[in-house]
């Protein structure tokens, strides 16, 4: 643990802007579509900083159990569906994005 006044610099790539996983953190935030099984950090469930110094400060690993609705949404778009075609889907690609980006382990197997 880091003391309250320390600060850290990290840095990581990601596959795409950063201004487009803030605005996955948006869509994510309005949707408010998770549920945790966790005490999510004071700056917010959908933080991707607050994911980033979890996962290479304290390296804690986060997993995503979706349900098989939203995993359905997500593999009709894989298979060919315009991601317009269902008001549900936007919004489970998005979190998809976010997992990969944020390397949050997202497991479809339950």
């Amino acid at each position: 643990m880091l003391e309250d006044d320390a600060e850290i610099l990290i840095y990581k790539e990601f596959p795409f802007s950063n201004e487009r996983l803030l605005d996955l953190k948006s869509r994510l935030e309005a949707a408010d579509i998770c549920v945790p099984g966790y005490i999510p950090p004071p700056c917010g469930m959908y933080n991707p900083e607050g994911f980033l110094y979890e996962h290479m400060v304290e390296n804690v690993k986060t997993f995503i159990l979706p349900d098989r609705n939203l995993v359905s949404n997500i593999v009709h778009v894989a298979q060919g569906a315009s991601v317009t075609s269902s008001p549900n889907y936007p919004i489970s690609c998005a979190l998809l994005a976010f997992c990969q980006a944020l390397e949050i382990e997202f497991e479809p197997a339950i």
